[in-house]
Order: C-alpha cells, then sequence, then structure tokens
C-alpha cells in the first residue's frame, strides 16, 4: 500500500498524464463547412425548430399558420437536389398534426421516422 502515498501517487499520475500527451495524437479535423444558406424562404418566414433529412432534400419545421390544423402544425418543405430552391412549404396533415401544438419535428437518419412532440 506504499504506493497510495502523496509522492508515488503524483508520480504515477504525471505518468500517465505524460503518456496521453505523447501518444494521445492530434485531433484534424479534415472537413470544411460549406456557404450558409438562409432559410428564411424556406420557412417563408414562420418556421419554427427546423430538422433537415440526412439526404438534405426535406426540411420539417413547426408552424403556427392560419392554414394549419392546431396551435403549432408539423410543416414540410422539399427540394429535388441540395443545389435547388425549397418548395412551397406542405402541411403534414391531419394523420400527423393535431389540434394541440405539435413542435419539435426529427426526422430519423434513414428518413423513415419523424418524432415530434405534442403538447395538450
Amino acid at each position: 500500500m506504499k504506493w497510495l502515498d502523496g509522492y508515488r501517487m503524483r508520480l504515477l499520475l504525471v505518468g500517465v498524464v505524460a503518456a496521453m500527451v505523447v501518444c494521445g495524437g492530434s485531433a484534424k479535423a479534415d472537413f470544411t463547412f460549406g456557404t450558409p444558406k438562409n432559410l428564411w424562404n424556406a420557412l417563408k418566414g414562420g418556421g419554427l425548430e427546423p430538422c433537415i433529412s440526412d439526404d438534405g432534400l426535406e426540411l420539417y419545421f413547426s408552424s403556427s399558420r392560419k392554414t394549419g390544423y392546431g396551435g403549432y402544425d408539423i410543416w414540410v418543405t422539399r427540394r429535388a437536389t441540395i443545389e435547388d430552391e425549397w418548395s412551397e412549404p406542405n402541411n403534414l396533415g391531419d394523420l400527423i398534426n393535431t389540434t394541440e401544438q405539435d413542435l419539435h419535428p426529427t426526422i430519423s437518419a434513414d428518413g423513415l421516422e419523424l418524432y415530434f412532440n405534442s403538447i395538450v
């Protein structure tokens, strides 16, 4: 149990930290960010909490537009390629939206599941 005294414990800690520094290497950021895109037109000025699909072709958001079913509804806007403009937003309809507030849309990575909150 002599290894647990203050001096040896500090020596062991310094050795572990030194090994991490020497052998750890450095992180490399081998990616670049693209040009920022203004989503105001895609959301038509009234969208909250946007969630873009993994392929970048669908944008889901919450909005309280007057043509909705309740307080806030889930809407989607699409585009054919990532270079194209977004389409006019479409309400996901009463199969998804309720008369309550439907918020926080999140699409799964495979694009097959949509998660959201309905606040009663």
